[in-house]
């Protein structure tokens, strides 16, 4: 029988953020050599905003295929401060077939965009003392704000969020990791003068396009968690937009999931392999758009699979 694992047993793993990236990483260089086949992700939407989505992939050195699922309820089904969706990974051998495991897909959507972040802002972000603009206060906030710790040493945090009550509950976690907290409008003056600017925001009905592109300053690094549900599209803009994989974003943006479809200066793994440079010049407005993408996500999972292995558990 195929053993479930719940997401409370992927969580009481507690597993470090820097093996959940080293994980990530080494997917996503597997990717660029063909270690790692995959198909992006296709999507299936009706009324209501529900949507059924699913991708595949197999990696040959570490044995291992999965299949990523995704089910979106309608808005009117989601209840105050419930995921958007519901998501999960089935993993087989890759040789023989034979299952290992059901996944709750839960920590793996949560961890995968903060590993992400925390990999690519060491070497697209200014390695200075500074200040982050956070777009959001829920749970993507916080993990990518906690993320930054050991890569940028951030001290003052700006916080764009639309309801007081989520506003001073992300100041008081900032205060106790003794930053600085800001609340600040929308507009130029909150991204004036930031090092790192996050964008978290969670879809919602009638959500429109409410931060511009222009105001983001030279040097500033933007790292768009939301698939730039947040942004005026204009990130053509930028000197520099870098995505998970294009061929998926091209796909998403004809799916009307990805306002953004191009065009993509590089992916992740031209980045992460050298094919493409870093940060090259402190002036550089360099964006991150990772939607999601079933290489990263075989890389969490193999970070869970291994340390349950490790524990005897799988």
């Amino acid at each position: 029988m195929t053993r479930t694992i719940s997401r409370a047993e992927v969580e009481a793993l507690a597993i470090p953020l820097d093996d959940i990236a080293r994980n990530v990483a080494d997917a996503f260089c597997a990717g660029a050599t063909g270690d790692i086949v995959w198909k992006p992700k296709t999507m299936l939407a009706s009324e209501g905003g529900a949507f059924q989505m699913s991708t595949f992939a197999a990696w040959r050195r570490r044995d291992l295929s999965l299949f990523h699922m995704l089910v979106g309820p309608t808005s009117e089904a989601v209840e105050g401060g419930a995921p958007g969706y519901l998501s999960r990974q089935l993993v087989f051998e890759r040789a023989s077939g034979s299952p290992i495991a059901l996944l709750d897909g839960t920590y793996t959507s949560n961890v995968l965009p903060v590993a992400i972040g925390r990999t690519l802002a060491k070497l697209l972000a200014r390695p200075r003392t500074g200040v982050a603009t956070i777009i959001g206060a829920g749970v993507q906030a916080r993990m990518n704000l906690e993320a930054l710790d050991g890569v940028l040493p951030i001290e003052e945090v700006r916080i764009i969020t639309r309801t007081a009550k989520s506003a001073e509950s992300f100041c008081e976690f900032i205060r106790q990791r003794g930053q600085k907290p800001v609340i600040v409008e929308v507009g130029p003056q909150a991204l004036k003068g930031a090092d790192i600017v996050i964008s978290t925001i969670p879809a919602s009905p009638g959500l429109k396009p409410f931060l511009d592109p222009e105001w983001v300053e030279p040097g500033t690094f933007v790292n768009v968690v939301d698939l730039g549900r947040s942004w005026k599209n204009s990130f053509s803009k930028f000197d520099r937009v870098i995505v998970d994989d294009r061929i998926q974003a091209e796909q998403q943006h004809k799916d009307g999931r990805l306002l953004h479809g191009g065009p993509f200066d590089s992916e992740i793994a031209d980045v992460l392999t050298g094919t493409k440079p870093g940060r090259v010049a402190e002036s550089e407005r360099i964006v991150l758009i990772h939607p999601g993408n079933v290489v990263g996500v075989m890389g969490v999972t193999t970070a869970v699979l291994s340390a349950f292995r490790a524990c005897g558990a799988v």
